[in-house]
């Protein structure tokens, strides 16, 4: 939340909401090895993290085929 005056129930409530949906839903959160909120409550931290990781390896295996064409 932002340091404004809300002159109406409503719009801070409102501002609230969409405050906790974005903690909830949206930003990744590094002690969770940066995932949602959302990602772990539902269950799909594991399968987030193990496609991270199959990403992760067959990018590293480009680089070095591309690294390896390079240096002929």
């Amino acid at each position: 939340m932002q340091l404004k005056h809300y002159y109406y129930p409503w719009k801070l409530e409102k501002v609230i909401r969409e405050g906790v949906h974005h903690y909830i839903h949206e930003r990744y959160h590094e002690s969770l090895d940066n995932v949602t909120l959302a990602d772990v409550c539902e269950g799909r931290r594991n399968d987030i993290l193990d496609q991270r990781a199959l990403v992760k390896i067959r990018t590293i295996a480009q680089r070095k085929i591309h690294n390896l064409r390079m240096a002929r």
